[in-house]
């Protein structure tokens, strides 16, 4: 087993990601915090394609271009999983299949801890294993 086997792996919410890539002041602190783990070594951070996509289009819309360069440079830290066409269209039945595809899609890769700033959003997978908590939460946990 290697190390990064042993890590536990966290997936990051693209709340988490635009705090970071906009800079929100309010919360931009916890969602670097979540960011330091991944590059401490004390976590594997990860998410999907479709995340990076919508960050994107958000801090493009948002920022200009430039926001390009720290979406760049965020996402170097980062790993991607898989969005299988099942987690996809099995994500379609929810009320909000960007957050049902995701967390699918981490259940398929066997990621149960999920960065977040939209907690609610992920109950309906709680029961399946999900573990959806605010940054600062979810920091605090693994730096115990």
């Amino acid at each position: 087993m290697s190390p990064a086997d042993s890590k536990p792996r966290v997936v990051v919410d693209a709340n988490v990601l635009l705090d970071i890539v906009l800079h929100r002041s309010r919360y931009v602190q916890d969602a670097l915090r979540v960011m330091a783990l991944g590059f401490n070594g004390r976590a594997v951070l990860v998410t999907t394609a479709s995340v990076a996509h919508s960050v994107r289009d958000v801090a493009v819309r948002s920022r200009g271009r430039a926001a390009l360069e720290v979406l760049d440079a965020v996402l170097r830290q980062v790993t991607f999983i898989p969005e299988t066409v099942d987690s996809v269209r099995a994500g379609l039945s929810f009320d909000d299949p960007e957050n049902a595809s995701l967390a699918l899609a981490c259940l398929e890769e066997g990621v149960v801890l999920l960065a977040t700033r939209e907690v609610a959003g992920f109950v309906p997978f709680q029961d399946r294993g999900i573990r959806p908590m605010l940054p600062a939460v979810l920091v605090a946990r693994l730096s115990q």
